[in-house]
């Protein structure tokens, strides 16, 4: 049975980038918005997954690693351009396992989430050739992260402890999590 998923609406609303083990391997896919004209963009044979678009369209950055989706094993971020040309490693995280990926709205930082074996934190890397940064710190129940950009603050994923659900808010510039902060869901 064919799994599709991680869908990522491109910025113009025309393409839909995705990850898809149709033909063996998890590779990244890219489809019209109606599901017309589907095209492989990777052929690595590693599992790639978590497409995320570019604000201007033009590339296309996802994690790939060696196991499958559900592995907790390493996994490196890569770029390409939207037709899957140029691709390149972005970051290699030497043993640690990245998750979810985004974009700055002005196209200037990759964000990333990365567990280095002491739990979950975010981090940020100038684009395209930055060194990477921590922004948050501290320990962490986090499971994982999911980042999206939601104006000045973005949403990092949420955990459970004793008290329930929580939905974690961060500043993407230095990873202070103030106002919002462990909003209960």
């Amino acid at each position: 049975e064919t799994i599709d998923g991680s869908p990522s609406w491109s910025p113009d609303g025309k393409h839909i980038a995705f990850t898809s083990d149709r033909e063996s391997s998890f590779e990244i896919y890219v489809m019209d918005a109606d599901g017309e004209n589907v095209r492989r963009l990777t052929e690595t044979r590693l599992a790639n997954y978590n497409p995320v678009w570019s604000p201007d369209g033009k590339q296309i950055a996802f994690t790939s690693g060696s196991g499958t989706i559900s592995d907790d094993g390493d996994t490196d971020i890569y770029v390409m351009n939207a037709d899957g040309s140029e691709l390149r490693l972005l970051l290699d995280t030497k043993g640690a396992e990245d998750s979810s990926l985004a974009w700055s709205p002005d196209g200037k930082w990759m964000y990333f989430s990365v567990n280095t074996g002491n739990g979950y934190h975010i981090w940020r890397q100038r684009f395209p050739n930055g060194v990477p940064e921590q922004v948050t710190t501290g320990a962490t129940d986090v499971a994982g992260n999911a980042l999206q950009f939601q104006v000045s603050y973005f949403t990092t994923g949420f955990s459970t402890d004793t008290s329930g659900p929580t939905l974690r808010l961060t500043n993407p510039q230095n990873g202070d999590a103030g106002i919002g902060r462990n909003v209960k869901v």
